[in-house]
């Protein structure tokens, strides 16, 4: 008779174990799915999703942050103020010209003349600016409302550094008011 009891005991205990056990792994098995669910839907997607916002480099892009490195050197060797500072800030632009020409963008022409035009301008020589980077510059680009005004504005200045106020306003009322766009 105790072998009996004893196997009864065996087989009243399974039907305990799988009604305790079962739950707890359909629970797991449940967090589990929930867990890899919230990541496949919401977590992975946020990832691709930051890893393609990054700015694709162009040549463009390039030459902007060449160009405002090479802008930084030249007001460094501006500061120093001495011969050699000064002969190596309008290296720089010079180069910046060529650089420009060779991408045959005018924005980035406009931008390394007018660059150089502003290094002669700080380091005394305006009327030079003037008679030999401005006013040619002014011929060949007359025809664009937005270049002729940031080349009047640099002419503005050249006045102002040569103490011609009259010349100065004269190119500096030239540029339109730009309204809120």
């Amino acid at each position: 008779m105790k072998k009996a009891n004893k196997t009864e005991n065996r087989t009243s205990q399974k039907p305990f174990l799988l009604r305790h056990l079962v739950p707890i792994l359909v629970t797991i098995f449940l967090i589990v799915a929930a867990a890899v669910a919230a990541y496949i839907f919401i977590v992975a997607p946020l990832l691709k999703t930051s890893h393609s916002d990054s700015t694709p480099v162009t040549a463009e892009k390039t030459y902007k942050d060449n160009f405002v490195k090479q802008q930084t050197a030249v007001e460094s060797l501006l500061r120093a103020g001495d011969a050699a500072s000064i002969a190596k800030a309008e290296a720089i632009t010079t180069t910046q010209i060529a650089e420009a020409d060779k991408s045959g963008n005018n924005d980035f022409v406009v931008e390394a003349t007018l660059a150089k035009a502003t290094v002669l301008i700080e380091t005394g020589r305006a009327q030079q600016a003037l008679d030999d980077i401005l006013f040619p510059m002014l011929k060949t680009y007359s025809n664009d409302q937005n270049f002729t005004e940031q080349i009047y504005g640099v002419m503005s200045f050249a006045y102002r550094q040569l103490d011609n106020q009259v010349k100065a306003d004269e190119y500096f009322n030239k540029i339109q008011p730009k309204g809120w766009d």
